[in-house]
């Protein structure tokens, strides 16, 4: 099972792990936050103006080694910005920011968009008054995005595609939230596919998607004793999504957290990792009955076998993350629970493509990779499509003494079906950032991930599961680093 110790949520254990990281940041920058904020820097005393006005914080005192560049200044500022954005949680929502729209840009898969409609949710519960206008820009068919939205209130939320739709009104807006994906544009770009005028503040939020301001990782920072108070704070706290610390890095860092899912994390489970009870709970009749016939369900059984067969669930953009999950299933079914049938589900539409069973068989399934399957143990292997008859891979001479391994291919989930897939699924396979989450949360006895290099970092993602694996068993922690690609393991050292 992957952990990740920097991955939190919101709540009472980010200060917790702050308090923890503390004694990390050393040496030369000290701020400190009381009634007025202000750092000291060698021996020069700068003052800000009252952070609440009445509302009084706690005093602190954070050290933070100032480095030679821009990027890596904002890092060692990282902690300080969390915690005067802590002090923010009690506050009431700014009655004049009452016009809100959230933009989010769907590159490929429903991951961005579901964890958009969590941030849409985050800000109706903070103030339930708010009409959201939600602009969805470059919007692929399949699917409702307000299937994503839940305990939310709909006729406060007004969902719609860029340019396509008119706006539900045309006032200037206060304030624009962007992500999980940062528009990398103007503002105007931006007004044009909104249809409406921005007259207060642009912000992003990401989860783990990249570092914070990577386009100034080569531009050298001045001596600190020649930078202004307001050029300080400007760099902490933008004004606008452009630069300095306005995008947080979700999962980087200690404190930062992200958007956890509660009702996986507290979904009771029959098993000590999944619960295949919850495949019965699938709403779509066809996707359901192919996984029930997968596992030799008939009707005349009151519920199928659970103990002959092991469930797995892949999400992943790459053909190759598929086939290497099929091998880890495999093998480790093979190893650990000889007498068990193998059902994959995975989702054949990913940014590199959309694969059909017949592309998929052709991809993924070599004359070397069969060979390999047979050896291990497996006589007969069959992929099936949504509304297709299943396709026979692979069939051995006396099948029915080896094991079977059964793939269910769909180009979409709806979000719920995804949530009963990972809950049921003994090991599963995730991506990017909101499904990786997700996937987490509903627990597993083997995580797989893809690295997409999405802003040249999700390695570090990579490298956190596999030290913690190393832990527990150095052999699974070399299973993961080939699996992801560590980058260590081509390092001689």
């Amino acid at each position: 099972m992957f952990v990740n110790n920097n991955i939190i949520d919101n709540s009472t254990t980010a200060l917790a792990t702050y308090n923890q990281q503390q004694d990390i940041y050393a040496k030369s920058f000290q701020a400190q936050i009381a009634d007025n904020q202000y750092f000291r820097q060698y021996g020069q005393e700068w003052h800000g103006q009252e952070l609440h006005g009445k509302e009084r914080l706690t005093p602190l005192t954070i050290r933070v080694q100032l480095p030679n560049d821009r990027s890596k200044l904002l890092n060692e500022l990282f902690m300080l910005h969390r915690y005067i954005d802590r002090q923010y949680l009690a506050l009431p929502w700014p009655a004049h920011m009452q016009k809100i729209v959230i933009v989010t840009l769907e590159q490929a898969g429903l991951g961005d968009i579901s964890g958009a409609a969590k941030a849409v949710q985050i800000m109706q519960r903070i103030c339930p008054t708010l009409v959201l206008d939600w602009v969805i820009m470059f919007k692929s068919a399949g699917y409702d995005p307000a299937s994503f939205l839940h305990n939310s209130d709909p006729s406060k939320i007004h969902i719609r595609e860029s340019h396509s739709s008119p706006p539900p009104e045309t006032t200037p807006v206060d304030f624009v939230l962007t992500g999980p994906t940062q528009l990398g544009h103007t503002n105007e770009y931006v007004e044009s596919h909104i249809l409406r005028k921005i007259a207060g503040p642009i912000c992003n939020f990401l989860e783990i998607a990249q570092y914070p301001a990577t386009s100034y990782t080569r531009v050298p920072f001045p001596p600190p004793e020649s930078i202004p108070y307001r050029d300080w704070h400007g760099w902490i706290f933008p004004p606008q999504a452009q630069g300095g610390l306005n995008t947080l890095p979700m999962g980087l860092q200690p404190g930062s957290g992200v958007l956890l899912d509660r009702s996986r994390m507290e979904a009771t489970l029959s098993r000590r990792y999944s619960c295949p009870s919850y495949l019965l709970q699938i709403q779509d009749t066809a996707l359901r009955q192919d996984i029930l016939q997968a596992m030799g369900y008939t009707t005349t059984q009151p519920a199928p076998d659970y103990d002959r067969y092991s469930f797995n669930f892949g999400y992943a953009h790459r053909s190759t993350s598929w086939a290497k999950f099929i091998d880890a299933v495999a093998v480790h079914v093979a190893t650990h629970e000889q007498n068990k049938n193998v059902v994959l589900v995975f989702n054949q539409k990913g940014v590199y493509g959309n694969y059909t069973p017949q592309k998929f068989c052709h991809a993924i399934f070599t004359p070397d990779r069969l060979e390999y399957l047979q050896q291990k143990g497996y006589g007969r292997i069959s992929i099936k499509g949504q509304e297709q008859e299943a396709m026979c891979v692979l069939s051995r001479e006396n099948a029915q003494h080896h094991r079977t391994l059964s793939i269910i291919l769909r180009p979409f989930f709806t979000p719920h079906d995804i949530k009963m897939l990972q809950l049921g699924a003994e090991r599963l396979l995730a991506t990017g950032d909101n499904s990786a989450i997700e996937a987490w949360c509903a627990r597993c006895k083997l995580y797989l991930y893809e690295d997409v290099t999405n802003g040249a970092c999700k390695w570090r993602f990579l490298q956190q599961q596999v030290d913690l694996a190393h832990k527990i068993s150095p052999t699974m922690s070399r299973l993961l680093a080939l699996f992801g690609g560590d980058r260590r393991l081509a390092d001689p050292q």
